[in-house]
């Protein structure tokens, strides 16, 4: 089992959170952005001793030089022929932030995951091929957006990359920390060894507020992880299994 902060990068105070959780080995996985200047806070990550394994959170919205996340940009992932059109741009901004881990981190990510649906398009998963990298999956129904060419690369990926087939807990992000606290102690009790638990902690600041929809649920998540007393009875033998 596993336990997932993504979007380290993203802003400082989310960094902050984030570094406060590995020093309390509270995580397993650390996703990190790098299309952002954090590279004060990646090195800072990458010096510490005991740090979780270290993927890279991939995207192509989020900040200047990048997409919109909009429902022109939906209505691109989901039509081939504008996908079509696209897949040179998106290629090349994906293998950008591959080279950029490599440079900020000094080697390859553990695995890839992916911000807001990138998941859908086929390529992605020939990039993944192409630098022999793993992914963090989702379920299996985004699959059958498309035709049976992102059918036939996906089975050729995941037939080489077993990890992809983790299934994803993610953490609703509606609840407050005691709903989800709650939550949490029910569930964690009928999860098989091959789940991961994902969560996107961090403190807030005006930088996050400007780059992100996702704001007062990453404190919740912070605290919630920071919480000896709840983490050490419901969530700590997922970091010892």
């Amino acid at each position: 089992m596993a336990i997932y902060a993504d979007d380290f990068g993203l802003s400082p105070s989310v960094s902050k959170g984030i570094l406060k959780l590995i020093q309390l080995k509270r995580l397993s996985h650390v996703s990190i952005m790098t299309i952002f200047e954090n590279d004060e806070e990646i090195d800072f990550l990458k010096d510490l001793k005991d740090k979780p394994k270290l993927g890279l959170h991939t995207t192509l919205t989020g900040c200047d030089g990048l997409y919109t996340f909009n429902r022109l940009f939906l209505y691109n992932l989901f039509c081939k022929k504008k996908l079509n059109e696209l897949k040179t741009s998106f290629e090349s901004l994906i293998e950008k932030q591959i080279n950029s881990f490599i440079k900020k981190v000094d080697r390859s990510p553990d695995y890839l995951d992916y911000h807001q649906h990138l998941q859908l398009m086929p390529f992605f998963y020939e990039l993944l091929l192409k630098y022999d990298l793993p992914i963090r999956s989702t379920s299996a129904n985004v699959f059958s957006t498309q035709d049976g060419l992102k059918e036939k690369i996906k089975k050729k990926y995941l037939a080489k990359n077993s990890f992809s087939e983790k299934k994803i807990h993610l953490m609703d992000n509606e609840m407050d920390k005691n709903e989800l606290e709650n939550y949490l102690i029910h569930t964690c009790q009928d999860l098989s060894s091959s789940t991961s638990l994902l969560f996107h902690p961090g403190f807030i600041d005006e930088t996050l507020k400007k780059r992100d929809s996702l704001i007062w649920q990453r404190q919740r998540d912070y605290e919630l992880l920071r919480d000896d007393a709840f983490f050490n009875v419901h969530l700590k033998r997922f970091l010892d299994e």
